[in-house]
C-alpha cells in the first residue's frame, strides 16, 4: 500500500487543509495512470480517514480525518510534503495503514 500512496501523491497536492479536513486537486494526468481505478481505496487506507469525497470530474478529494489519529501537520506532509518527507510519515504510520 505504501507504494500506491507513493505513486498518488505525484498527482494531488493540497488545496484547502483545516484540522481534520483537507481537500486535494488531483492532475488529470493520473486518469491514465492505472492506479487511478484505486484512488478512492487507497484514500480510504490512510489513518484515520474517517470519510472520503472522490470527484474525478472536479479533480477534488476531500478527506474528512481523525486528528487524534493523525496530527494534522503529518497528515499535511504525508500528502503534500515531498517525496522523502511522504516516505518518513509513510513508515511513522505504516503499522496502521492497511
Amino acid at each position: 500500500m505504501i507504494e500506491e500512496l507513493l505513486a498518488v501523491k505525484k498527482y494531488i497536492s493540497v488545496v484547502h487543509h483545516v484540522d481534520g479536513r483537507i481537500r486535494l486537486k488531483v492532475d488529470p494526468g493520473i486518469l491514465k495512470d492505472p492506479v487511478s481505478k484505486r484512488l478512492e481505496e487507497i484514500s480510504g487506507n490512510i489513518p484515520g480517514v474517517l470519510d472520503k469525497r472522490v470527484n474525478m470530474l472536479a479533480r477534488s478529494v476531500v478527506l474528512r480525518y481523525d486528528p487524534a489519529v493523525i496530527p494534522p501537520a503529518d497528515m499535511e506532509a504525508l500528502l503534500g510534503g515531498d517525496d522523502e518527507m511522504s516516505l518518513r510519515m509513510l513508515r511513522k504510520y505504516e503499522e496502521i495503514i492497511k
